[in-house]
């Protein structure tokens, strides 16, 4: 996959804030590493996958789907996709 092909499936999602289960999680932990940070000016956590993992993982397109779905997005210098975390 490239990093064209990832953008044209997340490419068009914002960043926002959802929620997301631990059997989510897995699934997606299955593929590439999700690290829990938490945004200092807004004291917000969220979830954030490194774009070069992503591509180098063995990830479907439905799971790609499944994280479109979810809300995962570009951050602003495209490194890494981010969901933050609906308390």
């Amino acid at each position: 996959m490239s990093i064209e092909d990832l953008k044209s499936i997340l490419g068009e999602n914002k960043l926002s804030y959802s929620t997301i289960s631990f059997a989510e999680m897995a699934n997606i932990m299955a593929y590439v590493g999700v690290k829990l940070q938490m945004d200092r000016h807004t004291l917000d956590y969220y979830y954030e996958i490194d774009v070069g993992d992503l591509l180098k993982s063995s990830i479907t397109k439905d799971e790609l789907d499944t994280l479109k779905k979810q809300g995962w997005a570009f951050n602003e210098n495209n490194e890494k996709i981010i969901l933050y975390i609906n308390t």
